[in-house]
């Protein structure tokens, strides 16, 4: 979130040049791998209240999943020209949703151990 609000206070252009330089880049895919792992990993193990609850979590998780190459490639390339593929309006676009996504995320309840390995069996 936080490269999306520098990009509108600052410009698109900005963020390449002093936010997410390819060493950031490249640091910032490691959680981010992390993170997508994650998801998929303990997916059994939330309890998830509505229908509702479900897709988002697995939306989220998608979208980790799927950010995760587009920062993993720098550390082949070493540059960040992939951001230059998103339009400028595009952090607008993309806030709420993460604003609305982080709020669900802080929700997540898991189930308890000994429910969570009844139904991996």
């Amino acid at each position: 979130m936080t490269i999306h609000v520098f990009a509108l206070l600052h410009g698109h252009a900005a963020v390449q040049q002093k936010l997410l330089t390819p060493t950031i880049d490249m640091i910032f895919s490691v959680p981010m791998t992390f993170v997508a792992v994650c998801f998929w990993w303990f997916r059994r193990e939330v309890s998830f209240r509505t229908l509702a609850d479900r897709i988002a979590y697995y939306v989220v998780a998608v979208y980790f999943t799927f950010s995760v190459p587009l920062h993993v490639q720098t550390m082949v390339t070493r540059n960040t020209s992939y951001i230059d593929a998103f339009p400028g309006w595009y952090s607008w676009f993309i806030l709420p949703i993460m604003v609305t996504l982080f709020v669900f995320l802080l929700r997540i309840r898991f189930v308890e151990r000994a429910a969570a390995a009844a139904k991996r069996s």
